[in-house]
């Protein structure tokens, strides 16, 4: 029932473990990028103070959102209408964004080999995993594709004949 997981927490700030990215290939945006990054995840960045969520997004997007529950739909939202990139999300299969931005969209999900441990903004990795099952979305072909070929876990690719009417 993940009760002890607080979807508002002390901080927003979890970096993405740079194996992640790097297993997934070269992108050209990141939205949500800390004010300080240990690297970079993609060619351009937009952090907090630049309001990615208002901006316009071009390219191969990879997406880590806010996991805080009052803004997470709207990235899920956004990322769904641009159609091309990776997201790393809560494998939360029975929310309404899954079955809204998701379901008969996405062109693949791969659920991650592990749980993995997010980064603090000078590189550091968090004393504990995640806590929860993470999971990688693709939008288009490409991004399917490098879903398949990354090695971080088993991809699903059968996300858009999935009846969302549920």
């Amino acid at each position: 029932m993940k009760s002890h997981l607080s979807t508002v927490g002390k901080t927003d700030t979890w970096i993405t473990p740079k194996y992640i990215t790097d297993s997934l290939g070269e992108f050209d945006l990141d939205p949500c990028a800390h004010t300080e990054m240990p690297w970079f995840h993609a060619k351009k960045s937009y952090t907090i103070d630049d309001d990615g969520l208002s901006k316009i997004w071009e390219g191969r997007v990879f997406l880590n959102p806010p996991f805080n529950r009052y803004v997470i739909d709207s990235w899920f939202k956004k990322f769904s209408e641009h159609g091309n990139g990776v997201m790393l999300v809560s494998a939360a299969l029975e929310t309404d964004r899954f079955k809204k931005y998701i379901f008969g969209k996405a062109s693949g999900i791969l659920f991650m080999n592990h749980r993995p441990q997010f980064c603090h903004p000078d590189g550091q990795k968090a004393k504990a995993n995640s806590g929860q099952t993470m999971c990688l979305v693709s939008f288009g072909s490409q991004n399917l594709k490098a879903l398949i070929d990354s090695g971080l876990g088993v991809p699903f690719t059968e996300i858009q004949s999935l009846n969302t009417k549920y």
